[in-house]
């Protein structure tokens, strides 16, 4: 865990540092779309069938992700370029699963499953651009994009038996949460960029704060697709 923290203290190093000139910086803001894991096998050793039962209910929901960021375009070559940022992912989803009495301090006894699950990250984009077209008004490409992800709050709504539970759970915890890979295409005019990429790589660290499968780092890809749009200054 030390590795990785000093990895990310790196790379948000260099990505605040690439911010020193205003020429080639964008904000940019978009939402994902991404298929549910619809894996709850693990459920039943620990939980019981009921609990896979549950976790259907829910099972054809889509995790929305939407994300804000500024973004800093350094050329390398003709065609090719760097494009580094800082920013801040929001994500949304409906997992019917054991919640964590511990992570969040409730009390052991009581049982708790998850309706809805919101985690807010700190998000580190760093990829390569090629451009097709590259005129002053206009340019096409395709581009590949590295997501590293950082949780830092973790809000659960929560559905219980126990109607005195009324509050939703919710911790400040700073942790590696995803690292996602995507590639896709890209329309730029003057001002305005347009963006369009599918997610072919998702590694996740393990989610003390709902029932998981017990994998320290789960390379699982369920189906992902992003749109943005972006303002260049």
């Amino acid at each position: 865990m030390n590795k990785l923290i000093l990895i990310f203290s790196i790379l948000f190093f260099f990505v605040s540092t690439s911010f020193c000139q205003k020429r080639g910086i964008t904000i940019n803001a978009g939402i994902g779309f991404s298929k549910p894991d619809l894996r709850y096998a693990f459920l039943e050793k620990k939980y019981g069938p009921n609990a896979i039962n549950n976790a259907k209910i829910n099972a054809y929901f889509a995790d929305f992700d939407y994300f804000l960021n500024v973004s800093k375009n350094i050329r390398l070559f003709k065609r090719i370029s760097l494009d580094m940022g800082l920013g801040y992912s929001f994500l949304k989803s409906k997992p019917r699963l054991p919640v964590s009495n511990g992570f969040f301090e409730v009390e052991q006894y009581i049982f708790i499953t998850s309706r809805i699950y919101h985690n807010h990250n700190l998000q580190i984009p760093i990829g390569l651009q090629y451009s097709f077209i590259d005129k002053e008004r206009l340019k096409l490409g395709i581009f590949i994009n590295n997501l590293v992800n950082i949780s830092m709050l973790k809000q659960i709504n929560k559905s219980s038996n126990n109607l005195s539970i009324t509050d939703n759970l919710k911790k400040r915890e700073f942790e590696p949460h995803s690292i996602e890979t995507f590639s896709g295409l890209f329309a730029e005019t003057k001002r305005i960029r347009f963006s369009l990429d599918y997610r072919f790589f998702n590694g996740k660290f393990k989610d003390d704060a709902i029932a998981n499968n017990g994998l320290p780092f789960d390379k699982y890809n369920p189906l992902k697709f992003r749109f943005g749009i972006g303002y260049k200054f």
